[in-house]
């Protein structure tokens, strides 16, 4: 696939040219930093296009301006990890954050082919098998393909997701290491073995986790700082009635699994080992966060502001 006349102009009037090259490592740096995941093939397209805002007429009416943006670390902090999570399981691949499109309306992505697409909330389009295909898409005004799914279904299998490292250092920072069995934690363990309503996955979770305090930013402002701590006696800052609640809202048995200090939100661990989250004062609404322990602790680490409402 080549670049059209049109795309090539307004590349140029960003600044391109055919030989541009230019030196990612910053860019890298940050983005590891922060736990993002960058592919082979993103790494080529930034080194070529990284850094450009492209204006174009707007693909509804030529009267009127569009753009879009390869600045990965402002499309990076804008981006909602739940909602490209959802991506990589809807799509069965690994997307690395590239740009912004339409007005920085929906974040850029590409799978680890160099296929691009374009996402915000429960919207995903597809604009092209390559980076140069959606360059024509967008410069062009062409339809982009729009990837039909619903919302991720809970009662469906999921795959582990491996530990971001931001979150192995923020766990390794509380003391915890891979797959530890804490001798300071065997009491709680022993006490949740004889409760018949603990399943194995809670069990397994407290082993692994269980009395670790994690910094984090907090969830309604990632200005701010929040502690989440795993305990077993989270469920003692729930109201009474509020798991039974949570079950009969999930349909699906739930254990309060620790909480977060400043604002107050309990997790909770389903029979499946997902993960939620519910607020004393809020016994309706629950949040996902997480299909498996790793899945949440990378969203918690990371002041996954914006949850799924259930």
């Amino acid at each position: 696939m080549y670049l059209t006349d049109f795309t090539r102009h307004c590349l140029e009037k960003a600044g391109w040219n055919p030989h541009r090259c230019v030196d990612i490592t910053q860019v890298l740096s940050v983005l590891n930093a922060k736990g993002v995941y960058i592919s082979a093939a993103a790494r080529e397209f930034l080194s070529r296009f990284g850094g450009l805002v492209l204006s174009y007429p707007h693909f509804r009416s030529s009267s009127l301006d569009d753009s879009c943006h390869f600045i990965v670390e402002r499309a990076a902090g804008n981006a909602e990890p739940i909602a490209i999570a959802e991506y990589m399981r809807v799509l069965d691949c690994r997307l690395t954050v590239i740009g912004e499109a339409f007005h920085d309306h929906m974040t850029m992505l590409m799978d680890e082919n160099g296929a691009v697409f374009a996402g915000y909330e429960d919207t995903l389009v597809r604009l092209g098998d390559s980076g140069t295909e959606a360059l024509n898409t967008l410069c062009e005004g062409r339809e982009a393909q729009r990837v039909s799914y619903q919302m991720m279904n809970l009662e469906s299998p999921t795959k582990d997701i491996p530990l971001t490292e931001v979150a192995r250092t923020r766990l390794v920072e509380a003391g915890w290491l891979v797959r530890n069995s804490r001798r300071s934690f065997e009491e709680d363990l022993h006490a949740a073995q004889h409760n018949s309503a603990s399943s194995h996955l809670v069990l397994d979770f407290l082993q692994e986790f269980g009395g670790i305090s994690i910094a984090c930013p907090a969830w309604n402002d990632d200005r701010a700082k929040d502690r989440c701590v795993f305990v077993r006696d989270a469920e003692s800052h729930l109201p009474t009635g509020h798991l039974a609640e949570y079950e009969r809202k999930l349909g699906k048995a739930v254990f309060a699994i620790g909480r977060m200090e400043k604002t107050g939100f309990v997790f909770l661990m389903s029979e499946d080992g997902r993960i939620y989250a519910g607020m004393p004062e809020l016994p309706d609404i629950i949040w996902w966060i997480g299909d498996s322990a790793y899945d949440a602790i990378n969203n918690i680490c990371i002041g996954a502001a914006r949850r799924r409402q259930m």
